[in-house]
């Protein structure tokens, strides 16, 4: 258990610093020095050390970095791209589910298949629906309805490429059929009529098409990696969905918009929005549904969004807003900020903007998971682990 820990020197030398600095270190608590039962000196631990080394570089190299193959989407310069494509010229052309085949499959079809609908599951799933409250968080819905679909689906442990990618076309047809009062036609279409708008004119299943599209994929995503991690280790599709589900859960990803709409409902019943973004600024220094990481410059997918909901009509809480967060100097408005403001336009329910965004993520999840079956990524992270060492006795004092 002790064999890997480094004497003195060798672990000054591994960190390029003298003996006095290493033990400087220790005083300040930033490395731990080990005594071994029988053997003279202090002992470190290599991984320690080497953490202590990856955080005196540049902040953007203290970010863990989890890397894997992936030929789905690509995200370089400030944009991202579905297999190579625009996803703006994909959504100008095309429905949700041709390219949600487009992601499972490569084929560039405007003519998908039809997806299967299991009525009995779907009628399951729905009755299930009525034993949790009527006002529950769609993300939380959803996962009661997928997490009742996967029991009842004899064939999802089939995970040949094949047998995966007709998983995915009945957990998909078969899950909206479950949410919606519509049972055929489009998915946007029984989508929004599952949001609110029971007969939505054209123009409003169109931007809920667009706006499904532009969320299905976003490359590993915190929910992406989840289901690659599910699925690596031959979780079913259905599993893998709600692993991403569970991450999704989290007020950081896929429940920031819910958080947007809560503040343009405020906004709206009267309150400053000054007042509103102060509250929140001063609570965790925080906005929500403002900055993305990995587009400083600005979130490709807000310049397809917003201006979309903005055809729709005046959008007054979301300008109010965004005027505030330049004029404060905060980041450019980000995806949550945008699918805040189209269901806001579009008039759908409270909570729609979560659902798009994992509904549309529905189809990058499943590609992601189809592409793990074939090719499984060697997962098994390491810790660092910075507790106590068992048997070890630190500087003086026997643990």
């Amino acid at each position: 258990m002790e064999s890997h820990l480094l004497p003195a020197a060798a672990a000054a030398t591994r960190l390029g610093i003298k003996r006095t600095t290493l033990y400087a270190y220790v005083s300040r608590g930033l490395v731990t020095a080990y005594s071994l039962p029988g053997r003279r000196g202090s002992w470190f631990d290599p991984i320690q050390l080497d953490a202590l080394t990856r955080r005196a570089r540049d902040p953007v190299e203290r970010r863990p970095d989890l890397r894997m193959t992936s030929a789905i989407t690509l995200i370089e310069g400030g944009r991202y791209w579905y297999r190579g494509r625009a996803p703006e010229d994909l959504a100008a052309t095309r429905t949700w589910e041709a390219v949600a085949e487009f992601l499972w499959t490569g084929d560039d079809t405007t003519d998908p298949p039809a997806w299967p609908v299991d009525e009995a599951a779907a009628d399951r799933a729905h009755r299930a629906l009525a034993s949790i409250p009527a006002d529950a968080p769609f993300l939380d819905r959803l996962r009661l309805v997928v997490a009742v679909l996967g029991a009842g689906d004899p064939l999802r442990l089939d995970l040949r490429p094949a047998g995966a990618l007709a998983t995915a076309r009945r957990l998909t047809g078969t899950a909206i059929a479950a949410i919606s009062p519509a049972r055929r036609g489009r998915a946007a279409a029984r989508i929004a009529a599952a949001l609110g708008r029971r007969r939505p004119r054209p123009e409003i299943v169109h931007a809920v098409d667009r706006a499904l599209i532009v969320m299905a994929d976003h490359e590993l995503a915190a929910s992406t990696v989840a289901v690659r991690v599910a699925a690596s280790f031959r979780a079913d599709p259905y599993a893998a969905v709600l692993a991403g589900l569970g991450a999704m859960a989290g007020s950081w990803h896929g429940g920031a918009s819910r958080q947007v709409e809560t503040l343009f409902r405020d906004v709206a019943g009267g309150r400053p929005a000054d007042a509103a973004v102060s509250e929140l600024l001063a609570r965790d220094a925080h906005v929500p549904g403002f900055g993305q990481p990995l587009y400083p410059a600005g979130d490709p997918r807000v310049t397809l969004l917003l201006p979309l909901a903005r055809s729709f009509g005046p959008t007054p809480e979301a300008d109010a807003i965004e005027r505030l967060g330049k004029a404060q100097g905060l980041p450019p408005p980000n995806v949550d900020f945008a699918l805040a403001t189209l269901v806001r336009a579009l008039g759908l329910t409270f909570g729609a903007g979560e659902a798009l965004f994992a509904l549309g993520r529905l189809a990058g999840w499943l590609a992601h998971a189809i592409e793990e079956y074939e090719s499984r990524t060697a997962f098994r992270m390491r810790a660092v682990y910075a507790g106590p060492r068992p048997g070890a006795r630190i500087e003086g004092l026997m643990i």
